[in-house]
């Protein structure tokens, strides 16, 4: 009988899996590259037929030449650009728009249809392209899809569109009438825009895209990292975010006194201290500022302490204290948030 030869390079399961793993991806990556590309349909800006067959209008919004010759409009103070697309009355359909990646123009696009802009910057219905001055893909196209609301498709074959802009964006103003700023200028270029029931959208091959990004390799290091020195870092880290916490004898002394209402024990506040002299919503205010601004950032001090309490390197690993600080600052947030959603 003759021996079963054994690869001589896949001499375990574990190899086996891993080289099927390899083909499976090749295969998937060969069939992506080989569908076709596809849309319901398109308009190219900047060209007249196109333009006529979509019913373009183009409201303080010129034409001109853009990245690698290619056609576009730009979006000017107070214009929009307005035109058909062809939708499916019964499925989801999704906007592609676009756009040359070496523009740099402060403005934001939104989609919006009827004279209604659809969304704002920082909500769950977000803009359609952000510009805050700096070139998004230079030197290449590049693709923004958008989910179109169903309620502008729902039994038609067709739908107008419209692009709008706003100029700089302040996200954190207290004012949100002075969130976003006026346009000062045109937006970045607007090439094409194309309507389909897929999200996953695919250019056509006659399409120039530009150059391809360039790869970076991730530089080899000298030498190995110092792990002794960087868990001793971080442990230290911990104990100085200790400090920020509203928590411990000093804190509940305070309270005994009067001195801090107890509902703000167990807060992430860095620079608070329990000697200083504030009325309770004073306190209040106090424990919630670094919640409501910057994204709340500081919250992540209550993950990374739970992080210590599980990491057998730290020396905080199951630290029965450390555990309690996350328990206690997780019901103050729990115990501030109000009916309505907002703090207190």
């Amino acid at each position: 009988m003759r021996p079963t030869r054994r690869h001589p390079r896949l001499k375990t399961r574990k190899d086996k899996a891993s080289m099927n793993r390899l083909r499976g991806t090749a295969l998937l990556l060969t069939a992506l590259a080989a569908l076709p590309a596809r849309a319901a349909d398109a308009v190219k800006f900047g060209d007249a037929a196109s333009e006529a067959a979509h019913a373009v209008a183009a409201d303080n919004s010129p034409s001109g030449e853009g990245g690698l010759g290619e056609p576009c409009r730009r979006i000017g103070p107070g214009g929009g650009l307005t035109f058909d697309l062809s939708c499916d009355p019964d499925r989801q359909n999704y906007l592609t728009v676009k756009f040359w990646g070496s523009d740099a123009e402060v403005a934001t696009i939104f989609l919006s249809h009827a004279g209604k802009r659809v969304g704002r910057y920082g909500d769950a219905w977000p803009e359609l392209d952000l510009g805050m001055g700096g070139p998004a893909f230079p030197g290449r196209f590049y693709y923004a899809t958008y989910e179109i609301p169903k309620e502008m498709t729902a039994g038609a074959s067709k739908v107008r569109l419209s692009l709008v802009a706003v100029g700089a964006l302040s996200p954190y103003e207290s004012d949100p009438a002075k969130r976003e700023k006026p346009p000062e200028g045109p937006t970045r270029g607007v090439y094409r825009a194309y309507s389909d029931t897929d999200p996953f959208f695919r250019p056509g091959r006659d399409e120039i895209q530009g150059k391809e990004a360039a790869e970076k390799p991730r530089p080899t290091p000298d030498a190995p990292p110092d792990l002794k020195a960087l868990r001793r870092g971080l442990d230290a880290e911990v104990g100085g975010a200790m400090k920020w916490q509203l928590y411990g004898p000093a804190w509940e002394a305070a309270v005994e006194r009067g001195k801090v209402p107890a509902v703000v024990l167990g807060a992430v506040a860095p620079g608070a201290r329990p000697d200083q002299d504030r009325m309770a919503d004073g306190w209040k205010d106090a424990a919630v500022a670094p919640t409501t601004v910057g994204n709340g950032a500081d919250l992540n001090v209550l993950g990374v302490f739970a992080q210590a309490y599980q990491s057998p390197w730290s020396r905080y690993h199951h630290d029965a204290e450390l555990l309690d600080r996350v328990v206690r600052g997780l019901d103050f947030y729990c115990a501030c948030q109000g009916e309505q959603r907002v703090f207190f």
